[in-house]
C-alpha cells in the first residue's frame, strides 16, 4: 500500500490538472458563445441594413404616389401650381426627403448598435480565453503549492 504522502501528493497533482483542463474548457466554451453572439450581431446588422433598404423604397414609392396625387389635384383644380400651391407641394417634398433622411439616419443607429454589441462579443471572447488560462494557471500553482507543503512536511517528520 502507497504511503499517505504519496496519494496526497498524487491527489493534488491530478486535481491540479483537472481543475486546469476545467478552467481552460470552460473558457473555450465561454469563447465559442462570444463568438457565435458576435456572428449573430453582424446578421442583425445586415438584416437591419436591408430592411432599412427596403423600408426606404417603399417610403419613396408612397412618397411619389402622394406627390404625384397632390399635383394631380393642384392641376384638376384649375388652380396654378403657383402661389400656396406650389409652396405646399415644396413642403411635402421637403417633409418626404426628411422622412427619407430621418429613415436613413435611425437604420444607420440600429446598424451600430449590432456593430458595437460584435466588438463587445469579441472582446468578450478574448476575455474568455485569458481568464481561463488565468484560471489554468492558477490551479496549477495551487496544487504544485500543496504538493510542495506536503514533501516540505514528509522531509520534516
Amino acid at each position: 500500500m502507497a504511503d499517505p504522502i504519496t496519494i496526497g501528493i498524487t491527489l493534488a497533482a491530478v486535481s491540479a490538472g483537472v481543475g486546469a483542463i476545467g478552467a481552460i474548457q470552460s473558457a473555450q466554451a465561454n469563447r465559442d458563445a462570444a463568438n457565435h453572439n458576435r456572428d449573430i450581431a453582424n446578421r442583425n446588422a445586415l438584416i437591419s441594413r436591408q430592411q432599412g433598404e427596403a423600408q426606404a423604397l417603399q417610403l419613396k414609392r408612397d412618397q411619389m404616389r402622394r406627390m404625384g396625387a397632390a399635383r394631380a389635384n393642384v392641376g384638376a383644380s384649375g388652380v396654378a401650381a403657383e402661389g400656396s400651391a406650389l409652396d405646399v407641394l415644396e413642403e411635402s417634398a421637403f417633409n418626404a426627403e426628411m422622412d427619407q433622411m430621418t429613415l436613413k439616419y435611425n437604420t444607420q443607429l440600429r446598424m451600430m448598435g449590432f456593430g458595437d454589441q460584435a466588438s463587445q462579443f469579441s472582446a468578450e471572447a478574448s476575455n474568455a480565453m485569458s481568464a481561463g488560462y488565468m484560471k489554468a494557471g492558477s490551479a496549477l500553482l495551487t496544487g504544485a503549492s500543496s504538493i510542495y507543503g506536503m514533501t516540505a512536511t514528509s522531509e520534516e517528520e
